[in-house]
């Protein structure tokens, strides 16, 4: 929990950062739901270590749009993201969950009235690492076995059914070795990530001055 606090203070404090030197236009707030699908990439085939884009995950959070322009806005959001991956290997399958708070800072583009593309940057900490054993029904906690601090590359698309929802599908690409068994195997995480998104206020520019 003092994890969890101390990054809900750090997002809050960036956030409010940003809304001080802000003045372009008209912040949105919103909530978010949705899944990842995720799996493990790895740099090498291991005949030990196969992992499948099998493993479903929840995740859920909020976010702050700022519009810089018509076209340009930021988002900073913080989640609660659930990845992970099912690997096959000799004796069986292994099925690993990571619980992370996630911190994505998105670059969106609008494109025509109802379309964004997004892109950026995205950090995830870790708080609980699981890893179930299926050929000998065994789950164990890895958190201390695994790297607490994830960082990748996303990008995706926006569309608003309303003006007020949307729906974003994303991917995502970790840059990180997160393997619990690091000195063996090396793999880094790997999602598409979709949410249905609710804004509180709707966003748009201020209208320019006369």
């Amino acid at each position: 929990m003092r994890k969890a606090s101390a990054i809900l203070v750090a997002f809050l404090l960036s956030c409010s950062a940003l809304f001080a030197q802000y003045e372009k236009g008209k912040p949105a707030v919103g909530v978010k739901t949705g899944l990842n699908v995720s799996t493990f990439r790895t740099p090498l085939s291991y005949s030990d270590f196969n992992p499948s884009w099998d493993k479903a995950g929840f995740v859920a959070g909020a976010f702050v749009e700022l519009p810089l322009n018509k076209r340009f806005s930021i988002q900073p959001e913080f989640l609660y993201s659930a990845m992970g991956s099912n690997v096959e290997n000799d004796k069986g399958d292994t099925r690993y969950r990571f619980n992370y708070f996630s911190m994505p800072l998105l670059v969106k583009f609008k494109f025509c009235k109802a379309w964004r593309v997004l892109a950026g940057v995205q950090g995830d900490v870790l708080f609980r690492g699981r890893e179930r054993m299926d050929y000998v029904n065994e789950t164990v906690t890895v958190t201390d076995r695994t790297r607490d601090f994830d960082f990748g590359y996303t990008g995706g698309i926006e569309g608003f059914i309303s003006p007020r929802f949307s729906v974003i599908a994303r991917y995502i690409h970790g840059i990180q070795d997160v393997s619990p068994t690091s000195n063996v195997n090396t793999a880094m995480n790997q999602a598409v990530q979709a949410t249905v998104n609710f804004y509180l206020c709707k966003p748009g520019a201020k209208k320019a001055k006369k």
